[in-house]
């Protein structure tokens, strides 16, 4: 009988309970979507500009092989090494792998966000062109013909093959490249990671005339290389690794690489 009692005597709290229910104010999940949104969108801003630099490095990149391709002679060695360096930051970047996953989940969470809070938000930000942004964003990083893993590196690919002439700098860029990566001593894997994908940007498309496993004098160099170092360390300097507590690097196999080449077939994998 008392146990009764207690509960009779705690109605009164829960019929106020329920009756505030009723009462039309916000919702808690405004508040929590604004404070995502808070939260969220530095890390999206940061993600949104680093895809434009990725579209200026990539249009200045088809510049710069277009302007080699139609001169006389080899390229100067800096403009060569311009593009290497291009080809490797691009490398190291895709290669972060953990990082695109926890990229790809934020921006998720943020889009759907975005989309619960979009008026509320509108008066203090132009939300029409974040509209447009994540719209970009999402093509980039969404694009499944170039999946995470190749989606810097290859639409660079697409990029580089509307440049007359482009194999030539290429080539001759992946020879500089080889000689400093045969130089005695350890090679740096700046000069190792590059190699492959300087072949794959080069490499003709399917049925193309251009076979860059046909050039043995090209491909030699290279295939000492790779037999010397058949992995490179992808990981960002050792100082941003201390900095952030990252954990292990991913470690890329050159040969493997080269199977995205459209010429290449199994039979090459005892000879690169």
């Amino acid at each position: 009988m008392e146990a009764l009692r207690k509960s009779n005597a705690a109605v009164a709290t829960h019929l106020h309970s329920v009756c505030e229910f009723s009462l039309n104010r916000p919702p808690l999940r405004a508040k929590v979507d604004k404070q995502s949104f808070d939260e969220l969108k530095p890390g999206i801003d940061r993600a949104i500009a680093l895809f434009d630099w990725y579209e200026e490095l990539r249009k200045n990149f088809a510049a710069l092989l277009r302007e080699l391709a139609a001169k006389s002679g080899t390229p100067p060695a800096e403009a060569l090494s311009l593009l290497v360096e291009s080809v490797d930051a691009l490398v190291v970047l895709e290669n972060q792998f953990s990082g695109w996953s926890a990229c790809i989940n934020r921006f998720s969470w943020f889009k759907r966000t975005f989309t619960q809070i979009r008026r509320e938000v509108s008066a203090e930000l132009d939300a029409d062109k974040l509209t447009k942004d994540i719209s970009r964003f999402q093509g980039f990083i969404g694009n499944a013909a170039f999946p995470v893993g190749m989606h810097m590196t290859g639409p660079l690919r697409v990029e580089v093959k509307k440049v007359d002439g482009h194999p030539g700098p290429l080539l001759a860029a992946l020879q500089q490249l080889s000689a400093a990566a045969s130089a005695k001593g350890e090679a740096d894997p700046s000069c190792l990671r590059p190699l492959p994908y300087l072949l794959y940007l080069a490499d003709g498309d399917a049925g193309s005339s251009f076979n860059v496993f046909a050039r043995p004098k090209e491909l030699a160099p290279v295939q000492r290389v790779f037999k010397r170092y058949p992995t490179a360390d992808c990981g960002p300097p050792v100082q941003m690794v201390r900095e952030l507590g990252l954990g292990e690097a991913h470690p890329v196999h050159l040969g493997t690489v080269l199977t995205r080449c459209p010429h290449y077939n199994a039979s090459m994998r005892t000879k690169v």
